[in-house]
Protein backbone atom coordinates (compact mmCIF):
# COMPACT_ATOMS: atom_id res chain seq x y z
CA UNK A 1 0.00 0.00 0.00
CA UNK A 2 2.82 2.71 0.95
CA UNK A 3 4.58 1.72 -2.42
CA UNK A 4 1.20 2.49 -4.32
CA UNK A 5 0.49 5.67 -2.23
CA UNK A 6 3.69 7.11 -2.84
CA UNK A 7 3.60 6.41 -6.91
CA UNK A 8 0.38 8.15 -6.83
CA UNK A 9 1.86 11.32 -4.93
CA UNK A 10 4.77 11.48 -7.49
CA UNK A 11 2.47 11.41 -10.10
CA UNK A 12 0.00 13.81 -8.84
CA UNK A 13 2.68 16.28 -8.15
CA UNK A 14 3.75 15.89 -11.83
CA UNK A 15 0.41 17.30 -12.54
CA UNK A 16 0.35 20.05 -10.14
CA UNK A 17 3.81 21.17 -12.54
CA UNK A 18 1.28 21.60 -15.38
CA UNK A 19 -1.35 23.12 -13.50
CA UNK A 20 0.16 25.24 -10.96
CA UNK A 21 1.64 27.80 -13.02
CA UNK A 22 0.85 31.47 -11.17
CA UNK A 23 -0.96 33.42 -13.94
CA UNK A 24 0.50 36.70 -15.88
CA UNK A 25 -1.92 39.53 -14.92
CA UNK A 26 -1.92 42.64 -16.83
CA UNK A 27 0.29 45.61 -15.83
CA UNK A 28 3.09 48.08 -17.13
CA UNK A 29 6.76 48.42 -17.12
CA UNK A 30 8.90 51.45 -17.08
CA UNK A 31 12.51 50.98 -19.21
CA UNK A 32 15.43 53.00 -18.52
CA UNK A 33 13.78 55.31 -21.29
CA UNK A 34 10.81 56.03 -19.67
CA UNK A 35 8.55 54.22 -21.82
CA UNK A 36 5.67 52.85 -19.82
CA UNK A 37 4.66 49.32 -21.85
CA UNK A 38 1.55 47.29 -21.02
CA UNK A 39 2.51 43.69 -20.62
CA UNK A 40 1.31 41.04 -18.13
CA UNK A 41 3.69 40.25 -15.03
CA UNK A 42 3.31 37.00 -13.11
CA UNK A 43 2.41 38.18 -9.80
CA UNK A 44 3.41 36.17 -7.30
CA UNK A 45 2.73 38.49 -4.28
CA UNK A 46 6.66 38.25 -3.13
CA UNK A 47 7.25 38.14 0.49
CA UNK A 48 10.50 40.05 -0.50
CA UNK A 49 11.33 42.56 -2.57
CA UNK A 50 11.91 41.25 -5.87
CA UNK A 51 15.34 42.03 -7.98
CA UNK A 52 13.72 40.60 -11.29
CA UNK A 53 10.52 39.32 -12.49
CA UNK A 54 8.75 38.10 -15.22
CA UNK A 55 6.46 39.75 -18.36
CA UNK A 56 5.14 39.04 -21.52
CA UNK A 57 4.70 41.81 -24.46
CA UNK A 58 1.29 40.26 -24.77
CA UNK A 59 -0.87 37.35 -24.08
CA UNK A 60 1.42 33.63 -24.90
CA UNK A 61 4.10 35.69 -25.85
CA UNK A 62 7.29 35.01 -25.34
CA UNK A 63 8.07 35.32 -20.97
CA UNK A 64 10.98 38.12 -20.86
CA UNK A 65 12.88 38.73 -17.45
CA UNK A 66 13.20 42.32 -15.86
CA UNK A 67 16.02 43.04 -13.60
CA UNK A 68 17.28 46.07 -11.83
CA UNK A 69 19.20 46.81 -15.22
CA UNK A 70 16.24 47.02 -17.45
CA UNK A 71 13.21 48.63 -15.55
CA UNK A 72 12.38 52.04 -13.69
CA UNK A 73 9.38 50.70 -12.13
CA UNK A 74 6.61 48.25 -12.67
CA UNK A 75 3.43 46.94 -11.10
CA UNK A 76 -0.02 46.34 -11.52
CA UNK A 77 -2.77 48.49 -11.25
CA UNK A 78 -4.89 47.85 -7.44
CA UNK A 79 -2.57 45.24 -6.41
CA UNK A 80 1.07 46.95 -6.12
CA UNK A 81 3.74 49.16 -7.25
CA UNK A 82 7.65 48.74 -7.53
CA UNK A 83 9.91 51.71 -8.25
CA UNK A 84 14.11 51.56 -8.89
CA UNK A 85 15.86 53.61 -6.10
CA UNK A 86 19.70 54.07 -5.02
CA UNK A 87 18.83 54.26 -1.22
CA UNK A 88 20.73 53.58 2.24
CA UNK A 89 19.77 50.45 3.78
CA UNK A 90 20.72 50.05 7.28
CA UNK A 91 22.02 45.98 7.60
CA UNK A 92 21.55 46.33 11.09
CA UNK A 93 20.12 42.83 12.63
CA UNK A 94 17.62 42.44 15.13
CA UNK A 95 18.03 39.00 16.01
CA UNK A 96 18.73 39.18 19.67
CA UNK A 97 21.45 36.63 19.69
CA UNK A 98 23.35 39.13 16.93
CA UNK A 99 22.46 42.57 18.53
CA UNK A 100 25.44 44.91 18.24
CA UNK A 101 26.71 47.47 20.91
CA UNK A 102 26.79 50.61 18.40
CA UNK A 103 23.57 52.78 18.46
CA UNK A 104 24.06 54.03 15.09
CA UNK A 105 22.68 52.48 12.09
CA UNK A 106 25.31 50.24 9.76
CA UNK A 107 23.77 52.19 6.30
CA UNK A 108 24.74 50.27 2.62
CA UNK A 109 24.11 52.04 -0.31
CA UNK A 110 22.24 49.40 -2.80
CA UNK A 111 19.98 49.85 -5.69
CA UNK A 112 16.30 48.09 -4.91
CA UNK A 113 13.02 47.42 -6.16
CA UNK A 114 11.44 49.62 -3.13
CA UNK A 115 7.83 48.20 -3.00
CA UNK A 116 5.22 51.49 -3.22
CA UNK A 117 2.73 51.28 0.23
CA UNK A 118 1.36 55.20 -0.07
CA UNK A 119 1.46 57.41 -2.60
CA UNK A 120 0.96 61.11 -1.87
CA UNK A 121 2.93 64.31 -0.23
CA UNK A 122 4.58 61.98 1.64
CA UNK A 123 5.41 58.50 -0.04
CA UNK A 124 6.25 55.71 2.37
CA UNK A 125 8.44 52.59 0.86
CA UNK A 126 9.40 49.37 2.36
CA UNK A 127 12.35 46.92 1.87
CA UNK A 128 12.32 43.33 3.18
CA UNK A 129 14.74 40.92 2.42
CA UNK A 130 15.34 37.61 4.76
CA UNK A 131 17.14 39.83 7.14
CA UNK A 132 15.97 43.14 7.76
CA UNK A 133 12.58 45.35 7.17
CA UNK A 134 13.19 48.52 6.52
CA UNK A 135 11.06 51.35 6.04
CA UNK A 136 11.23 54.96 3.70
CA UNK A 137 9.36 58.40 3.19
CA UNK A 138 9.85 60.36 0.54
CA UNK A 139 8.54 63.87 0.52
CA UNK A 140 7.18 65.48 -2.92
CA UNK A 141 10.47 67.13 -4.28
CA UNK A 142 12.79 65.57 -1.71
CA UNK A 143 15.33 62.74 -1.74
CA UNK A 144 14.38 59.65 -0.19
CA UNK A 145 14.97 59.06 3.37
CA UNK A 146 15.49 55.92 5.39
CA UNK A 147 13.36 55.91 9.05
CA UNK A 148 15.99 54.76 11.23
CA UNK A 149 15.22 51.70 14.12
CA UNK A 150 17.68 49.63 15.34
CA UNK A 151 18.01 47.47 18.41
CA UNK A 152 21.18 47.08 20.37
CA UNK A 153 23.09 46.25 23.38
CA UNK A 154 23.07 48.64 26.34
CA UNK A 155 24.74 47.68 29.84
CA UNK A 156 24.06 44.04 29.12
CA UNK A 157 20.19 45.08 27.84
CA UNK A 158 18.30 45.51 24.73
CA UNK A 159 18.25 49.26 23.99
CA UNK A 160 16.46 50.91 21.05
CA UNK A 161 16.93 53.61 18.95
CA UNK A 162 13.70 55.03 17.24
CA UNK A 163 14.95 58.02 15.86
CA UNK A 164 12.04 57.40 12.91
CA UNK A 165 9.48 59.09 15.61
CA UNK A 166 11.66 62.18 15.12
CA UNK A 167 12.22 61.93 11.43
CA UNK A 168 8.34 61.62 10.99
CA UNK A 169 7.52 64.36 13.45
CA UNK A 170 9.95 66.86 11.82
CA UNK A 171 9.32 65.98 8.88
CA UNK A 172 5.21 66.07 9.14
CA UNK A 173 4.62 68.24 11.97
CA UNK A 174 3.45 71.34 8.85
CA UNK A 175 0.14 69.37 8.45
CA UNK A 176 -1.26 69.21 11.99
CA UNK A 177 1.47 66.26 12.45
CA UNK A 178 1.55 66.00 16.37
CA UNK A 179 4.04 64.62 18.89
CA UNK A 180 1.60 62.64 20.67
CA UNK A 181 1.08 61.13 16.99
CA UNK A 182 4.41 59.47 16.42
CA UNK A 183 5.89 59.12 20.09
CA UNK A 184 3.91 55.62 20.81
CA UNK A 185 4.14 54.29 17.34
CA UNK A 186 6.03 51.15 16.59
CA UNK A 187 8.01 50.35 13.47
CA UNK A 188 5.34 48.67 12.01
CA UNK A 189 3.91 49.46 8.38
CA UNK A 190 -0.09 49.28 10.31
CA UNK A 191 1.42 51.94 13.18
CA UNK A 192 3.35 54.08 10.81
CA UNK A 193 0.63 54.21 7.79
CA UNK A 194 -2.29 56.02 9.99
CA UNK A 195 0.16 59.14 9.98
CA UNK A 196 1.41 59.45 6.75
CA UNK A 197 -2.27 59.13 5.43
CA UNK A 198 -3.11 62.21 8.12
CA UNK A 199 -0.22 64.39 6.51
CA UNK A 200 -1.45 63.79 3.13
CA UNK A 201 -5.48 64.17 3.89
CA UNK A 202 -6.91 60.56 4.34
CA UNK A 203 -8.98 60.52 1.03
CA UNK A 204 -7.80 58.44 -2.48
CA UNK A 205 -7.77 61.49 -4.03
CA UNK A 206 -4.58 62.64 -1.72
CA UNK A 207 -3.11 59.55 -0.92
CA UNK A 208 -2.72 56.35 -3.22
CA UNK A 209 -2.95 53.15 -0.61
CA UNK A 210 -1.62 50.06 -2.00
CA UNK A 211 -1.88 48.42 0.68
CA UNK A 212 -5.41 48.70 1.15
CA UNK A 213 -6.85 45.92 -1.77
CA UNK A 214 -9.16 43.43 -1.01
CA UNK A 215 -8.04 40.26 0.86
CA UNK A 216 -9.57 36.93 1.09
CA UNK A 217 -10.25 35.77 4.70
CA UNK A 218 -7.67 34.39 5.69
CA UNK A 219 -8.42 32.04 8.61
CA UNK A 220 -10.60 28.90 7.92
CA UNK A 221 -12.46 26.35 10.32
CA UNK A 222 -13.32 23.35 8.29
CA UNK A 223 -15.37 20.31 9.58
CA UNK A 224 -14.18 16.64 8.67
CA UNK A 225 -15.60 13.70 8.68
CA UNK A 226 -14.06 10.17 7.49
CA UNK A 227 -13.28 6.36 7.48
CA UNK A 228 -10.38 4.66 7.77
CA UNK A 229 -8.29 1.74 6.81
CA UNK A 230 -6.34 0.60 9.65
CA UNK A 231 -3.80 -2.12 10.62
CA UNK A 232 -2.14 -3.28 13.46
CA UNK A 233 1.06 -5.55 13.85
CA UNK A 234 2.11 -6.45 17.50
CA UNK A 235 5.75 -8.05 18.07
CA UNK A 236 7.75 -8.87 20.80
CA UNK A 237 11.77 -8.03 20.44
CA UNK A 238 12.70 -11.46 22.20
CA UNK A 239 10.25 -13.65 20.42
CA UNK A 240 10.37 -14.00 16.71
CA UNK A 241 6.22 -14.41 16.70
CA UNK A 242 4.12 -11.52 16.28
CA UNK A 243 0.67 -10.68 16.13
CA UNK A 244 -1.30 -9.52 13.15
CA UNK A 245 -4.71 -7.82 13.12
CA UNK A 246 -7.22 -8.00 9.80
CA UNK A 247 -7.54 -4.33 8.84
CA UNK A 248 -10.33 -3.04 9.55
CA UNK A 249 -12.62 0.38 8.71
CA UNK A 250 -13.13 3.37 11.35
CA UNK A 251 -15.10 6.35 11.50
CA UNK A 252 -12.91 9.59 12.41
CA UNK A 253 -14.12 13.12 12.97
CA UNK A 254 -12.39 16.11 13.20
CA UNK A 255 -11.95 19.95 13.25
CA UNK A 256 -9.16 21.26 10.65
CA UNK A 257 -7.93 25.18 11.53
CA UNK A 258 -5.90 26.54 8.64
CA UNK A 259 -4.09 29.99 7.93
CA UNK A 260 -3.12 31.11 4.17
CA UNK A 261 0.10 32.70 4.28
CA UNK A 262 -0.59 35.93 2.75
CA UNK A 263 2.02 35.61 -0.24
CA UNK A 264 2.99 33.39 -3.34
CA UNK A 265 -1.07 34.26 -4.38
CA UNK A 266 -1.97 32.62 -1.37
CA UNK A 267 -0.74 28.97 -2.37
CA UNK A 268 0.64 27.75 1.06
CA UNK A 269 -1.22 27.11 4.44
CA UNK A 270 -0.14 26.12 7.78
CA UNK A 271 -3.21 24.19 9.56
CA UNK A 272 -3.84 21.91 12.65
CA UNK A 273 -6.50 19.30 12.59
CA UNK A 274 -7.42 17.95 15.71
CA UNK A 275 -8.99 14.68 15.07
CA UNK A 276 -10.86 11.47 17.04
CA UNK A 277 -10.55 8.06 15.50
CA UNK A 278 -10.68 4.90 17.19
CA UNK A 279 -9.24 1.17 16.82
CA UNK A 280 -10.52 -1.64 18.23
CA UNK A 281 -9.83 -5.11 17.58
CA UNK A 282 -9.37 -9.38 18.74
CA UNK A 283 -7.14 -11.32 17.91
CA UNK A 284 -5.91 -15.35 18.78
CA UNK A 285 -2.90 -17.02 18.36
CA UNK A 286 -2.39 -20.60 18.64
CA UNK A 287 0.92 -21.28 20.65
CA UNK A 288 2.99 -24.42 22.49
CA UNK A 289 4.30 -21.57 24.78
CA UNK A 290 1.49 -21.39 27.21
CA UNK A 291 -1.11 -23.37 28.94
CA UNK A 292 -3.96 -23.99 26.93
CA UNK A 293 -2.23 -23.09 23.82
CA UNK A 294 -3.89 -20.27 22.68
CA UNK A 295 -2.94 -16.12 23.34
CA UNK A 296 -6.11 -13.93 22.93
CA UNK A 297 -4.64 -10.40 21.74
CA UNK A 298 -7.21 -7.38 22.28
CA UNK A 299 -6.48 -3.93 21.18
CA UNK A 300 -8.72 -0.55 22.74
CA UNK A 301 -7.48 2.40 21.34
CA UNK A 302 -8.85 5.60 21.24
CA UNK A 303 -7.01 8.95 20.78
CA UNK A 304 -7.35 13.09 19.75
CA UNK A 305 -4.51 12.86 17.20
CA UNK A 306 -3.03 16.50 16.39
CA UNK A 307 -1.22 17.31 12.68
CA UNK A 308 0.31 20.21 12.32
CA UNK A 309 1.46 20.69 9.05
CA UNK A 310 1.73 22.69 6.03
CA UNK A 311 0.01 22.65 2.33
CA UNK A 312 0.39 23.64 -1.04
CA UNK A 313 -2.37 24.44 -2.90
CA UNK A 314 -2.92 24.48 -6.97
CA UNK A 315 -5.33 26.14 -8.68
CA UNK A 316 -7.06 24.39 -11.43
CA UNK A 317 -9.74 27.15 -12.03
CA UNK A 318 -12.12 30.03 -10.22
CA UNK A 319 -13.53 27.26 -8.33
CA UNK A 320 -11.54 24.29 -8.16
CA UNK A 321 -8.22 23.84 -6.34
CA UNK A 322 -5.63 20.76 -5.62
CA UNK A 323 -3.67 20.54 -2.46
CA UNK A 324 -0.91 18.82 -1.41
CA UNK A 325 0.15 18.47 2.72
CA UNK A 326 2.81 16.87 5.07
CA UNK A 327 1.99 17.19 8.82
CA UNK A 328 4.14 16.06 11.90
CA UNK A 329 1.12 13.94 14.32
CA UNK A 330 0.99 14.38 17.97
CA UNK A 331 -1.08 11.51 18.96
CA UNK A 332 -3.23 11.85 22.80
CA UNK A 333 -4.70 8.31 23.79
CA UNK A 334 -7.10 7.48 26.36
CA UNK A 335 -8.64 3.96 28.15
CA UNK A 336 -6.43 2.59 25.90
CA UNK A 337 -4.34 -0.60 26.01
CA UNK A 338 -3.16 -4.28 24.61
CA UNK A 339 -4.65 -7.06 26.94
CA UNK A 340 -3.00 -10.67 26.21
CA UNK A 341 -4.93 -13.35 27.81
CA UNK A 342 -4.90 -17.50 28.02
CA UNK A 343 -7.51 -19.76 26.69
CA UNK A 344 -9.05 -19.55 30.16
CA UNK A 345 -9.14 -15.67 30.39
CA UNK A 346 -6.63 -15.48 33.05
CA UNK A 347 -4.01 -12.61 31.97
CA UNK A 348 -0.58 -13.66 30.47
CA UNK A 349 1.05 -10.47 30.47
CA UNK A 350 -0.04 -7.04 32.48
CA UNK A 351 -2.02 -4.92 30.40
CA UNK A 352 0.11 -2.69 28.02
CA UNK A 353 -0.91 1.08 28.16
CA UNK A 354 -0.61 3.01 24.98
CA UNK A 355 1.47 5.57 24.47
CA UNK A 356 1.76 5.97 20.92
CA UNK A 357 5.28 7.68 19.17
CA UNK A 358 4.57 10.80 16.44
CA UNK A 359 4.90 9.78 13.03
CA UNK A 360 4.02 11.95 9.50
CA UNK A 361 1.04 12.17 7.32
CA UNK A 362 0.92 13.12 4.13
CA UNK A 363 -2.40 13.92 2.17
CA UNK A 364 -3.75 15.16 -0.99
CA UNK A 365 -6.88 16.82 -1.48
CA UNK A 366 -9.28 18.93 -3.69
CA UNK A 367 -11.28 21.92 -2.51
CA UNK A 368 -14.70 23.12 -4.68
CA UNK A 369 -15.44 26.61 -4.49
CA UNK A 370 -13.61 26.97 -1.22
CA UNK A 371 -16.62 24.98 0.43
CA UNK A 372 -15.93 21.70 -0.29
CA UNK A 373 -13.36 19.52 1.02
CA UNK A 374 -12.17 15.66 -0.10
CA UNK A 375 -9.13 14.34 1.07
CA UNK A 376 -6.67 10.89 0.69
CA UNK A 377 -4.31 10.86 3.60
CA UNK A 378 -1.60 8.45 4.33
CA UNK A 379 0.64 7.92 7.38
CA UNK A 380 3.67 6.70 7.91
CA UNK A 381 3.63 3.67 10.39
CA UNK A 382 3.56 4.44 14.13
CA UNK A 383 4.78 2.84 17.34
CA UNK A 384 1.49 2.72 19.85
CA UNK A 385 3.71 1.38 22.41
CA UNK A 386 6.23 3.94 22.47
CA UNK A 387 7.12 3.76 26.61
CA UNK A 388 8.18 -0.12 26.50
CA UNK A 389 11.81 -1.46 25.51
CA UNK A 390 10.92 -4.61 24.15
CA UNK A 391 7.28 -4.28 22.68
CA UNK A 392 6.12 -2.66 19.84
CA UNK A 393 2.89 -2.17 18.04
CA UNK A 394 2.92 -1.11 14.29
CA UNK A 395 0.12 0.67 13.76
CA UNK A 396 -0.56 2.13 10.22
CA UNK A 397 -3.67 3.63 8.55
CA UNK A 398 -4.48 5.59 5.41
CA UNK A 399 -7.65 7.58 5.53
CA UNK A 400 -10.30 8.87 3.22
CA UNK A 401 -12.13 12.51 4.57
CA UNK A 402 -14.72 14.87 3.66
CA UNK A 403 -15.27 18.22 5.03
CA UNK A 404 -16.98 21.22 4.61
CA UNK A 405 -15.30 25.42 5.20
CA UNK A 406 -17.57 26.90 7.59
CA UNK A 407 -15.99 30.38 7.33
Amino acid sequence: MAKFFYSFIISILFTFSAFAQINFEKGYIINNNDERLECFIKNVEWAQNPKKIEYQLSQNSEVKTGTLEDLKSFGIEGEFKYIKETVQIDQSSNNLANLKKQRDPFFKEETVFLKVMLEGKASLYQYKDNKVLRFFLQLEGKEIEPLVYKRYKSNDKIAHNSYYKQQLYLNLRTNNITIADVENIDYTLRKIKPVIQKFNGNTPLKTKDYTAKKKKNAFHISAKLGLSNNGLHIKNSNSSKGIKFDNQINFRVGADFEYILPYNKNKWGLHIEPTYQTFTGDKSQQTTDVVGRIINYSVKYSSIELPVGVRYYSYLNENLKLYFGIAYIFDYSFNSEITFKRADSSDLYDPLKINSRRNVAFSLGLKVSDRFIGELKYYTNKNLLGNYLYWQAAYNSIAFTVGYTIF
